[in-house]
């Protein structure tokens, strides 16, 4: 997991969710917006259609924060970041959510 003060709280989290700008990869959605106070922060949302136990929904998760932990030091600041998993996300080997994650940030300008 991220800290907390990394992590979008759910007030702002329904905010970029609605209205902010869209990327897609064939496993993940990603939207981003301007932040209000400058901080960058990030949520990981993964529906129960997608991944039906907790478990799973919680691996993946996880899964995806460690990958935004491990590519934080390039990303710009400033930006509200929420990516959500598709159908099939929750099965992809590590390094493939490595390099899908990576392809969205970098075509959404975030390095």
């Amino acid at each position: 997991m991220l800290p907390q003060k990394q992590r979008i709280p759910k007030a702002l989290a329904r905010e970029v969710f609605g209205r902010g700008a869209v990327g897609f990869s064939p496993n993940f959605l990603l939207k981003t917006l301007k932040s209000p106070d400058g901080q960058t922060r990030f949520a990981v949302s993964i529906s129960k259609k997608v991944a039906p136990t907790a478990v799973l929904r919680n691996r993946t998760r996880r899964r995806v924060y460690s990958v935004i932990r491990n590519l934080w030091p390039k990303i710009k600041h400033g930006f509200l970041i929420a990516i959500t998993v598709k159908k099939g996300g929750e099965k992809l080997p590590y390094a493939d959510i490595v390099k899908e994650i990576d392809g969205l940030l970098s075509r959404a300008r975030l390095y």
